[in-house]
């Protein structure tokens, strides 16, 4: 059986260099150290960090920013409360997550165009079975209308990426219309809460399976519709029109309305 080397060994530094190896058993610098040239025109870096301690559930939320209107309470919270403020506080973090994303991915800014966007009706959607069915005006142009089904976490959320001449955190009612057919939804029109660093509508709801049976009658009616579909936030009404609308269509109703 072998010695037993210690954990924490105390070294003599010897004149090694950087790129030598470590004999662990005689405690010797082997090998030959990097060799390179000195650079003729040095650059240098400097950076800055600094450390909180916190102790408390709502200091950790304060320190990331988040309002504390908005973070889940963990208690001494009504039942009637704690819904609202999860919903509320997941779409600041999906914000947050997505304009991360954005900076790294490099897009110009949070509130530049949505880098990516065809013009016209889109479909995106992910394995955590969501799925997002959306329109743009213009390729990379805001996203007017975004209807989100989101069946891992039972939710369903409404969103148009416009100015809507309100004031942030008002409630606000969009309603689709298609002929005799409308989907009506309640929200509010928050400054960042539509899109990453846009104001426009935003609206999210519990929607489990049954909740999805309920929506479905109303809203699909205006999507297969002949046409166009109007889009009415607050006192601003647009047409939309459902060219190129029946293949996104198709993969939103399969994900959203069937099998779990």
């Amino acid at each position: 059986m072998g010695t037993r080397i210690p954990q924490v060994r105390m070294l003599v530094f010897n004149g090694e260099d950087i790129g030598m190896g470590f004999n662990s058993d005689t405690g010797l610098a082997v090998g030959t150290a990097l060799d390179f040239d000195a650079s003729t025109n040095p650059v240098s870096q400097e950076g800055h960090a600094t450390a909180e301690i916190v102790t408390t559930h709502e200091a950790v939320m304060e320190s990331l920013g988040v309002p504390s209107t908005l973070y889940p309470c963990l208690e001494g919270c009504g039942e009637e409360m704690q819904p609202m403020r999860s919903r509320a506080f997941r779409r600041w973090l999906l914000a947050v997550m997505a304009a991360t994303f954005a900076m790294f991915a490099g897009a110009v800014s949070p509130a530049s165009a949505d880098q990516g966007d065809k013009q016209g009706w889109s479909l995106g959607s992910d394995p955590r079975k969501r799925v997002f069915l959306r329109f743009v005006p213009a390729k990379d142009g805001p996203r007017v209308l975004v209807l989100g089904c989101l069946r891992d976490v039972d939710s369903f959320i409404v969103l148009s990426e416009q100015d809507i001449g309100i004031e942030p955190g008002q409630d606000a009612t969009l309603t689709l219309a298609n002929g005799a057919a409308r989907f009506v939804v309640e929200g509010k029109f928050e400054q960042d809460g539509a899109g990453v660093g846009r104001p426009g509508f935003a609206s999210e709801n519990d929607a489990d399976g049954k909740a999805l049976q309920q929506i479905r009658p109303k809203l699909i009616p205006v999507l297969e519709g002949k046409g166009p579909i109007v889009l009415s936030v607050g006192s601003t009404s647009r047409e939309l029109p459902v060219a190129g609308l029946a293949k996104p269509l198709s993969g939103f109703k399969s994900v959203c309305f069937g099998q779990r």
